[in-house]
């Protein structure tokens, strides 16, 4: 199928990104989540496989978001430190006044 799919598409199928590739993530919480009945459990869970698939594909992870301490943006540096040790594959953008505090 995948190879029906390169034929009719001209695009080459594999699971790798080619490097160098900047992928940017957007997430946060809703208040109607519990609605639908997910957690923040869920949602860290979520963005937590999105970002392990990207960085182990070789991507660079782009995100906006603070720096406190149960917040996505520590999750994402956790995960480049257990999956891209010793590499900048995250780059965190703050918004003013948030980067001077």
């Amino acid at each position: 199928m995948e190879a029906v799919a390169s034929a009719l598409l001209d695009v080459t199928v594999g699971t790798a990104l080619q490097p160098p590739r900047n992928i940017g993530i957007s997430i946060s919480e809703s208040p109607d989540m519990g609605f639908f009945g997910f957690t923040d459990g869920h949602l860290k869970d979520a963005m937590a496989g999105f970002a392990i698939y990207l960085l182990s594909s070789g991507a660079t992870l782009a995100y906006g978001g603070d720096l406190r301490d149960k917040s996505f943006t520590r999750l994402i540096f956790d995960l480049v430190l257990r999956y891209r040790p010793g590499e900048q594959a995250v780059a965190n953008y703050l918004a003013w006044p948030v980067h001077a505090q």
